[in-house]
C-alpha cells in the first residue's frame, strides 16, 4: 500500500516577503479604509455594511497574498500576522475617516457660531466648541442604528461597541484567510518555486465511505483509483499542483453531491475535501486519469517519496 502524505509549508519568510507584504497591507489599508469608510456613511444600512466589510476585509487578503506570493512567503503564522495587522490598520483609518468627516462638518458650524460673537467671548468659545476623537466615538455609540423601520429594534450603546468588535472580526478573519491561503500554497522548494493548479479528472458514482477510510489509512493507492459505487450521487474531482520546471506534483481531491430538495429547501451543491496537496508523481497523475477512464494505468513502477520542505 502506498503511503499519503501531504505538503507541508517549510516556513521560510525572507526579508523581502515581509517588507512587501507590510507594504502592502498597510497602503491597502490607508486607501480601502477611506473608501470603506465613505460606503457605509453613504448606505447606513447594517446589512449593506456587513457586505461592504466582508468585502474590504477580502480586499486587504488578497493584496497581502498577493505580496506574499511576489515574495515567495511560506510562512503561516507571519502571513496570518501580517494580514491581521492590515486589518487592525484598516479599521483604524475607517473610524479615523469617520472622524474626519463629521469634524469637518463641525468646524463649519462652529465658524459660522464663532463669526456672531464678540472677540471676548470668541476666545472662550473656542475650547467648549472642541469636538475630541474621544467624543466623536462616544456620539456614535450613543446614536447607534436602527435595524429595519424607524420603530425597529434599536442598537444603542454597549450594543454598538459589540459591532464594531464583530466588525474587526470579520475584517481580521477574512484577511487572515486569504494571507493563510497564500502561505499554505503549494511550493516547489528545490526550484523555488510556486506550483500551478490544473484540473485532472472528475468522477461520478464513488464509494466516499471507502474514500474517506483510505484517507484516514494513508492508502494513496486507493485515492488514486476510487472505488465505484453503484446508484452513488456522490462524486470525487482531482486537481494537481505542478511545478512548472520539475516533476513535483500535489494532489487535491474535493468530494462533491447534491442534497435532496424539501419543501423549506431547494437542493443545493455540497463540496468537501478530501485531502489537499497530498504528495504525488506524474504516474500518479496519469494513474487518476486512467481511473477516470476507465481504464488501469500499466506504467512504470512508482518510484519512492521524496520528502517535501
Amino acid at each position: 500500500m502506498s503511503a499519503l502524505s501531504r505538503y507541508r509549508p517549510s516556513g521560510r519568510m525572507g526579508s523581502s516577503a515581509i517588507v512587501m507584504a507590510l507594504a502592502a497591507g498597510t497602503v491597502g489599508a490607508a486607501i480601502l479604509g477611506w473608501a470603506y469608510q465613505a460606503a457605509v456613511d453613504w448606505i447606513p444600512l447594517v446589512y449593506v455594511n456587513v457586505l461592504a466589510t466582508m468585502g474590504f476585509g477580502w480586499a486587504l487578503g488578497f493584496l497581502v497574498a498577493r505580496a506574499l506570493r511576489k515574495g515567495h512567503g511560506r510562512n503561516v503564522a507571519a502571513a496570518v500576522a501580517i494580514a491581521g495587522l492590515a486589518a487592525v490598520l484598516g479599521d483604524a483609518v475607517s473610524f479615523h475617516a469617520g472622524y474626519r468627516r463629521v469634524h469637518a462638518e463641525a468646524e463649519k458650524i462652529r465658524a459660522a457660531f464663532l463669526k456672531e460673537l464678540s472677540p471676548e467671548d470668541r476666545a472662550e468659545a473656542v475650547e467648549e466648541l472642541d469636538y475630541p476623537f474621544s467624543e466623536y466615538l462616544s456620539d456614535r455609540a450613543e446614536n447607534g442604528w436602527t435595524l429595519g423601520s424607524e420603530s425597529g429594534l434599536p442598537i444603542r450603546g454597549a450594543l454598538v461597541w459589540g459591532v464594531w468588535v464583530l466588525e474587526l472580526g470579520i475584517l481580521v478573519g477574512f484577511a487572515a484567510r486569504f494571507a493563510l491561503r497564500a502561505a499554505r500554497a503549494p511550493y516547489c522548494e528545490p526550484c523555488g518555486a510556486w506550483t500551478v493548479g490544473a484540473p485532472v479528472a472528475s468522477m461520478a458514482g464513488v464509494d466516499d465511505g471507502a474514500l474517506r477510510a483510505a484517507v484516514a489509512a494513508g492508502d494513496l493507492a486507493t485515492l488514486l483509483s476510487p472505488p465505484r459505487r453503484a446508484g452513488g450521487g456522490v462524486g470525487v474531482e482531482f486537481v494537481q499542483h505542478g511545478c512548472p520546471t520539475c516533476d513535483t506534483r500535489f494532489l487535491t481531491a474535493t468530494l462533491r453531491w447534491r442534497t435532496e430538495p424539501t419543501r423549506r429547501k431547494k437542493q443545493e451543491e455540497k463540496r468537501e475535501t478530501l485531502v489537499e496537496a497530498a504528495v504525488v508523481t506524474p504516474a500518479d497523475v496519469e494513474s487518476v486519469r486512467a481511473a477516470a477512464s476507465g481504464s488501469r494505468s500499466e506504467g512504470a513502477p512508482r518510484p519512492p517519496e521524496t520528502p517535501v520542505a
